[in-house]
């Protein structure tokens, strides 16, 4: 999967510092995360970093289908760690949330949603 100019955000660890960008490919295997431009002023090397990207789905898209967001943890060298995925299924009356691993051991607290309220999901009644 190609996932050259897809826009994510960035939030530096080390320095609070979050901005807005997009991912240029890198070459396969390399292990490498480059800032460039602005944000490459708004850190260091050895910097820890989170990388996400979002999706705006509709409920009703949700109802006809699942929706997977695959997290992956890696260590200080870049190499992954862990691959797991939060999937949102359709169920009768709402949507179930689970967590599955992919790769390697999933982290103490992968279900980030796990604290929510199911109701949440449910529709409105």
């Amino acid at each position: 999967m190609d996932r050259g100019l897809e826009q994510v955000d960035v939030v530096n660890l080390e320095n609070g510092n979050r901005w807005s960008t997009y991912l240029l490919p890198a070459p396969r295997q390399s292990l490498r995360i480059s800032p460039n431009g602005g944000g490459a002023m708004l850190c260091q090397t050895g910097d820890r970093l989170i990388i996400f990207s979002y999706a705006a789905l509709k409920s009703s898209d949700l109802r006809r289908g699942s929706h997977v967001a695959r997290v992956l943890i890696s260590g200080a060298d870049n190499r992954p760690l862990s691959l797991f995925e939060q999937v949102l299924q359709p169920r009768e009356g709402g949507l179930r949330y689970s967590v599955r691993a992919r790769s390697g051991e999933l982290p103490a607290q992968p279900d980030l949603l796990g604290y929510v309220d199911t109701q949440l999901f449910s529709e409105p009644t």
